[in-house]
């Protein structure tokens, strides 16, 4: 976070130098930081695409209605239809949580296994979670660089499982030096 803060002193009119605080910010669970620098990436930029982060923030505040509200914006459909059903879980529209995901695996398995391993994590289906964290590795899902920051799967850390993904990532082995 401090680096990230540094890059926006030293360019305050960079939407991703903002964006970049505004993730790490979401991570660590500094949501009011992270929903200012969004406002600040709006203020300069209103078409710039902040309804996914804001979305999953309100989530993280457990504001499922204003996760809907901010995610309907986005133009990416399976950030759409993740986010949908997870906030459909949590206001207890069991039918709309089914919709959304089984529209979310149906249209995004081969390219959204990490969003569609959230979605069962935060449900609570550990098992289909890492069902789907697997075919995520599989397809070396990018989004798995953020594996051990993503809020969204703290329910999974406590199982084994999670760690032996951490393993196999390499997120838990020791730095080696290069010979260099």
């Amino acid at each position: 976070i401090a680096m990230r803060r540094e890059a926006v002193r030293l360019d305050p009119l960079s939407r991703s130098a903002h964006r970049g605080l505004a993730d790490s910010a979401f991570s660590s669970g500094a949501l009011d930081e992270a929903v200012r620098e969004l406002e600040t990436i709006a203020e300069y930029t209103p078409d710039y695409p902040i309804h996914h982060l804001k979305a999953r923030i309100e989530l993280l505040r457990g504001r499922p209605r204003e996760a809907l509200d901010a995610i309907r914006h986005d133009s990416m459909n399976w950030r759409r239809l993740y986010i949908s059903a997870i906030a459909y879980h949590r206001l207890g529209d069991s039918e709309s949580h089914r919709q959304a995901l089984t529209e979310l695996i149906d249209s995004h398995s081969n390219d959204a296994g990490l969003q569609i391993a959230i979605v069962y994590a935060q449900a609570g289906d550990k098992d289909k979670a890492f069902e789907w964290l697997e075919k995520a590795f599989l397809q070396r899902d990018p989004g798995l660089i953020e594996l051990e920051s993503d809020p969204e799967l703290d329910p999974l850390r406590g199982d084994e499982r999670f760690r032996s993904l951490e393993d196999r990532m390499g997120f838990r082995q020791p730095l080696r030096a290069t010979g260099r």
